[in-house]
């Protein structure tokens, strides 16, 4: 199963910029997408927001401007989970999740915290509810892929070299731990 990950920072521009055209040079079995910004009623209703050979399944958020995550896949699931049972993630639209027959493909997007210290203390709430659901799928007899937009660059290499050294949401120490 070939599955890759894509934050699209809108759904409509990413389709008008060539993303379906990418994607059919991917031969990619599943395509998570994050910060698709569509309501899911828009995806149901627009057969041109899902590309030939794909079923859709999204979750969208309060704020359509900010996130929503989905799915496309050519093999029917067993089962989709909207949600990991963290309330403030699940009322946002940041985590949906594919069950097929010995792995879950999961598409996932963090909080952006630019904008403040409030908006911070959301997004590292958030990464401590989802360090928590990682750790207690870690026992299942199933295999996971997880496909993230957390927000975050892992080394200061990943970074605008301008950033690292700077305490900016995304490039801190902690989130890059």
């Amino acid at each position: 199963m070939r599955v890759v990950s894509i934050s699209v920072n809108g759904l409509r521009q990413a389709i008008e910029n060539g993303f379906f055209d990418w994607l059919e040079g991917q031969d990619a079995d599943v395509v998570c997408v994050q910060d698709h910004r569509v309501r899911v009623r828009d995806v149901e209703d627009d057969p041109s927001l899902v590309p030939p050979d794909y079923q859709a399944y999204f979750i969208d958020g309060e704020n359509t401007e900010d996130g929503g995550v989905g799915i496309y896949t050519r093999h029917m699931p067993k089962a989709i989970i909207y949600g990991f049972g963290y309330g403030p993630a699940d009322q946002q639209g940041r985590y949906i999740q594919a069950d097929f027959d010995r792995v879950s493909v999961a598409s996932v997007m963090a909080p952006s915290a630019l904008e403040d210290d409030q908006h911070q203390a959301v997004k590292n709430d958030f990464m401590a509810a989802f360090v928590g659901f990682l750790r207690k799928n870690l026992g299942k007899r199933r295999q996971f892929i997880f496909c993230c937009a957390l927000q975050t660059a892992h080394h200061v290499t990943d970074t605008i070299s301008r950033f690292d050294k700077l305490e900016v949401s995304g490039f801190l120490r902690h989130e890059r731990a």
